[in-house]
């Protein structure tokens, strides 16, 4: 019952209330779990005081005897991006990477999205290889564990995601040396990608060289050929 009071005081900004709870837990010797620790990080993000989220995830499961899951990993993870930390972000992430047997594909997705909103798009390029088990050439790395899989044992991430990603490559005029070497990688290695990829390709409108050199690169049957025609999905 103290998870839920806490986490119904953390959604509806009533953090005076939850400091009184979090007293009245430590008072009566309540045993948190993860759960509790999720929500502790939450709050502590929203109250702008990462370094108290950082803190606690450190300090609770080493005095009451449990591992931080991924999910409270991915969750500090979201927090730290979401306090401009995004350096300390990728430091979770990479403890993440060492501590958990499967890696959540929310783990990847969050910090694509971090990597976007900040303007790291070249990272963010990284990362989509990373989570597809991909490597510079088009082909297979070993694959990432992770929770969502293809056919091919690499990462499924969110298709609004990779969307995000490539209109933003789009509107920063990285579409031809970031974004079509991406969407052929991707083909090359059978990754299940949505044609609505393309729309997105398409639609960024920010590169001059993509939206307008780039246009036509042939005729072919009387249908002019674009470059992400030659991804071929």
């Amino acid at each position: 019952i103290y998870n839920t009071v806490l986490d119904g005081c953390t959604r509806h900004g009533r953090m005076d209330l939850a400091d009184i709870l979090l007293e009245d837990m430590d008072k009566y010797a309540v045993v948190p779990s993860n759960f509790t620790l999720g929500i502790l990080v939450k709050m502590y993000g929203r109250r702008r005081q990462l370094h108290k989220a950082l803190e606690v995830v450190k300090e609770l499961p080493a005095r009451h005897g449990f591992l931080p899951n991924a999910q409270v990993r991915t969750c500090l993870m979201c927090t730290c991006i979401n306090n401009n930390a995004l350096d300390t972000a990728f430091e979770v992430f990479e403890d993440v990477k060492k501590h958990s047997q499967i890696i959540d594909a929310k783990a990847y997705g969050a910090m694509i999205s971090g990597c976007i909103r900040y303007g790291w798009l070249a990272r963010a390029v990284a990362l989509v290889d990373e989570a597809y088990g991909l490597n510079q050439q088009g082909g297979k790395s070993p694959p990432s564990r992770t929770d969502r899989t293809d056919s091919h044992g690499g990462q499924v991430l969110e298709t609004e995601t990779l969307e995000h990603l490539l209109r933003s490559l789009a509107q920063h005029g990285m579409m031809e040396d970031h974004g079509v070497p991406l969407l052929e990688r991707l083909r090359a290695a059978k990754a299940p990608v949505s044609g609505r990829l393309f729309s997105s390709a398409m639609g960024g409108g920010g590169d001059a060289r993509w939206s307008e050199d780039h246009k036509a690169v042939g005729n072919h049957g009387g249908r002019t050929q674009r470059p992400w025609d030659r991804a071929q999905y």
